[in-house]
């Protein structure tokens, strides 16, 4: 009996059980991978956006702590804005309604306000008479709320000098205009008041407490990160 010389071969291709096998493994390393490169970019995302705010202090700091050092005094309001009813005197302090002045919108010890004002004196010629130092200088910071949702706003700054002029004139009337605003320095991108939802909160009526969240991030990850700091000027 003759044997067959026909070879049977063993076929190497995949069964389906094999092939779900080796799916699943596939899927599930491509998820441990996809995973961990997630994490290592938002653990990058974070840590730059920390560094951004910690930038954000320094300069803030920096600035407000060296600029009051210089200032006589300092005047702190609630907003750099009309106000509206539900605060009383309502209205702009540059132009008061009747029986008002612009010095009744000014905010006093343990009250707490979005805008500030640093004024910088020059000589007086009289110190005994009751006319006021002229003002030479005005420094100011508020939180820009007026297009932004909830309590977040831009922190802007403006620093003016004042014409020979108009330094008799009271603080209220040499601030800036409304209108003006559009121009002034963005110091800070976002910020939450952290003193009762203001930023700034005066101190016996001889410094101010600067206290507040800088927020910086997306709408996925949101980062924060909080600072307070106390300035005075040296009167």
């Amino acid at each position: 009996m003759k044997r067959s010389t026909h070879r049977r071969f063993r076929s190497h291709g995949m069964t389906l059980v094999e092939l779900m096998v080796s799916v699943t493994i596939m899927g599930t390393l491509m998820v441990g991978v996809s995973s961990f490169f997630i994490q290592n970019f938002k653990a990058s995302f974070v840590t730059q956006e920390k560094l951004e705010i910690n930038r954000d202090v320094r300069t803030v700091t920096s600035e407000m702590s060296g600029e009051a050092r210089q200032a006589n005094s300092f005047v702190l309001y609630k907003s750099f804005f009309p106000l509206p009813n539900n605060y009383s005197p309502n209205g702009d302090f540059r132009k008061p309604p009747n029986n008002v002045s612009g010095q009744d919108y000014r905010l006093h010890s343990q009250q707490e306000g979005d805008f500030v004002v640093f004024i910088f004196n020059g000589e007086d010629d009289n110190f005994y008479d009751s006319i006021p130092a002229p003002i030479v200088r005005l420094i100011g910071y508020f939180r820009d709320d007026r297009e932004v949702s909830g309590s977040e706003a831009p922190v802007l700054k403006f620093d003016i000098d004042i014409p020979v002029s108009q330094q008799r004139k009271s603080v209220e009337e040499l601030i800036p205009s409304i209108q003006e605003a559009e121009e002034f320095t963005e110091v800070i991108d976002m910020v939450n008041g952290l003193a009762n939802g203001f930023l700034f909160y005066n101190i016996k009526g001889k410094s101010v407490l600067v206290n507040g969240k800088i927020i910086h991030g997306n709408d996925a990850k949101e980062v924060t990160g909080t600072y307070n700091f106390t300035i005075s000027p040296r009167g």
